[in-house]
């Protein structure tokens, strides 16, 4: 007895019918498949102003001044990181802090830090009726080729123009793979300019990645690491080119809770 042919419709019908009774998936069109996550947009360069200028403060320093950055808020009083070098003038004692609205606001400094060798220091201020910006802090180092963002209070700035708050942008160039004397050891493109010291590095996301400290082509000795020792001469001679900061992570891990 001859056993009757399953055409090409029986065939596909019976092998559907297969996969449901057998809980066979059946492979999904590209159409219904799982898309990628979306990048979230990164901000704009006013908009990285802004967020620049949110966290950055003028620290007065006796006579002199330079920038710090808002990292803490707790219970109205606000922790500021700025560099040693900022603080050294006010002798432990004479220090205001200037914040994005304009006020003026008494500080005291942090003694109870230790930072080593680090070219770090704090002060902290009270604000109990107006609240202000806390930075937002990068997850992960930055890395070479990243655009950052430089902020600060030059001193010889028109202050007439946004009081004389200025950022300016470049890439990452070096990462040392040990800090110099002071902490220093992220090397970048931008320009820096005096009182610019203890203010934000940011990368472009508007999260800060070190603290500004060293300008090109400084004025004081040589490149010394840590331990001692010294790079090379014709890697010092590269060294100059570039503007340096303390990696945010080394902040994080000395700042007092």
């Amino acid at each position: 007895m001859r056993r009757p042919r399953i055409g090409w419709a029986g065939a596909i019908a019976i092998c559907s019918l297969l996969c449901v009774l057998g809980g066979t998936d059946i492979p999904k069109s590209p159409l219904n498949a799982a898309q990628p996550p979306v990048a979230p947009e990164l901000p704009s360069e006013p908009e990285l102003r802004e967020m620049a200028r949110q966290i950055a403060v003028r620290v007065y320093s006796g006579r002199m001044w330079g920038t710090g950055i808002i990292i803490r808020e707790r219970g109205g009083i606000y922790t500021v990181i700025t560099n040693d070098h900022v603080l050294f003038p006010g002798g432990g004692q004479n220090y205001r802090v200037e914040t994005p609205d304009g006020r003026i606001h008494a500080a005291e400094m942090v003694k109870s830090a230790s930072w080593g060798d680090n070219d770090l220091g704090v002060v902290q201020f009270r604000s109990s009726d107006r609240p202000y910006t806390v930075a937002a802090i990068a997850q992960t180092p930055a890395t070479v080729g990243e655009t950052v963002i430089a902020a600060g209070f030059p001193l010889e700035a028109d202050r007439s123009q946004n009081r004389g708050f200025i950022i300016t942008q470049g890439q990452v160039s070096r990462w040392m793979e040990q800090p110099f004397v002071g902490g220093y050891q992220l090397g970048y493109t931008n320009d820096i300019f005096s009182g610019m010291s203890g203010g934000p590095l940011l990368n472009d996301r508007g999260e800060v990645v070190g603290v500004n400290g060293m300008h090109k082509y400084p004025l004081w000795g040589t490149y010394q690491f840590a331990d001692g020792s010294s790079p090379p001469e014709t890697v010092a001679a590269q060294l100059v080119r570039y503007s340096w900061a303390i990696p945010i992570q080394t902040v994080l891990r000395l700042t007092p809770e």
